[in-house]
C-alpha cells in the first residue's frame, strides 16, 4: 500500500492529454472515495501547468459536486479566464467517467515588493513540547507520511482535529509549486470534521462532507518544516456546518488562511 504522500506527489506528474486537458490517476490506498483533497491538487496542478512560470498561486475556489472514486481516472480540462502581465485565472473541471465531480477556480499573481503586515502569532504549544497525534494520524490515512504533534492541549482529555503541528517526514525538494500544492491539500483533510460544533464526539465529526473550499496563499513555505494548521467552527445550522482556518510557520508568519462548508448527515434516530 503506497504513503498517502506519494499519492500527492504523483499528482505532479499529471499526464497532458491536450494543451489544457490532462488526466490524473489516483493511487488506491486510501479508501474506495476520491478525497476532495485530492482533487483540489490536481485541479491546482493542471492549473499552473497553463500558466507563465513566475505566477505564484494566490487563491483557490471550489465546489465538491458529488463523491469520486479512487479506481477512477480524473479526467481535468482548464478554462483560461483571465490573462494579464501581472496574473492568470483558470477555471478547473474535474469528471470521473464523463460526469463532473468538482468545479474549482484559481488566480495566480505575479509576486512583488509591497508593504507587509499580519496580527502577531502566540503559539500555546511549540511543535516541540506537542504530544503525538497518534489518534488523529489513524483516524485520518492521509496524515500518515507526516509527523504531527498537538498544538493546543485538549481540554478535559477529550480528542480534538485541529490545531496541530505537522510537517513531512521525508525532505521534500525546492519546489515552491509542489510545497503549495501539498499546503493546500493538508488544509482540506480533517477540515469537515473541525467544522461541527465543539461539543462532537469525535466519530461525529468524521461524518460530514465537504461542499466548497476556499484557499488562499499568503507568504513562500515549506511543508517539510513545522506549520500550525488550524480549523474552528463559525456555525453549524439547517444541516451546514462552516470552518475557518489558517497555516502558520514556526516563526510565526502567517503562510495561509482558508474556509470550507460542509454537509451535515442528519441524525439517527434514537430507539
Amino acid at each position: 500500500m503506497p504513503e498517502p504522500l506519494l499519492a500527492v506527489l504523483d499528482l505532479v506528474a499529471l499526464e497532458r492529454v491536450a494543451a489544457d486537458r490532462f488526466v490524473s490517476l489516483p493511487l488506491p490506498g486510501n479508501g474506495p472515495r476520491l478525497g476532495g483533497s485530492e482533487l483540489l491538487t490536481a485541479a491546482l496542478l493542471a492549473s499552473a501547468a497553463t500558466a507563465r512560470a513566475e505566477l505564484a498561486p494566490s487563491g483557490a475556489q471550489a465546489s465538491f459536486l458529488r463523491s469520486g472514486r479512487s479506481d477512477l481516472p480524473v479526467d481535468l480540462t482548464v478554462a483560461h479566464l483571465q490573462d494579464s502581465r501581472s496574473s492568470a485565472v483558470r477555471a478547473v473541471t474535474a469528471s470521473q467517467g464523463g460526469t463532473p465531480v468538482m468545479t474549482a477556480s484559481f488566480r495566480c499573481f505575479l509576486p512583488r515588493h509591497a508593504p507587509d503586515w499580519q496580527p502577531e502569532m502566540v503559539f500555546d504549544v511549540p511543535p516541540h513540547d506537542g504530544e503525538e497525534q497518534l489518534a488523529l494520524v489513524a483516524t485520518l490515512p492521509a496524515l500518515r507520511s507526516f509527523e504531527v504533534r498537538a498544538a493546543v492541549r485538549p481540554p478535559d482529555g477529550r480528542q480534538v482535529i485541529h490545531p496541530y503541528w505537522i510537517k513531512s517526514r521525508q525532505p521534500l525538494a525546492d519546489d515552491a509549486l509542489l510545497h503549495a500544492a501539498v499546503l493546500l491539500y493538508l488544509t482540506d483533510v480533517g477540515t469537515s470534521g473541525s467544522a461541527r460544533a465543539p461539543h462532537m464526539s469525535l466519530r461525529e465529526r468524521m461524518a460530514p462532507v465537504s461542499l466548497d473550499h476556499t484557499f488562499w496563499w499568503h507568504r513562500s513555505v515549506r511543508v517539510d518544516h513545522w506549520l500550525r494548521v488550524d480549523a474552528r467552527s463559525l456555525t453549524e445550522s439547517g444541516g451546514r456546518a462552516l470552518a475557518r482556518g489558517e497555516v502558520v510557520r514556526a516563526d510565526g508568519v502567517l503562510a495561509a488562511s482558508f474556509a470550507q462548508e460542509v454537509v451535515v448527515p442528519e441524525p439517527r434516530p434514537t430507539a
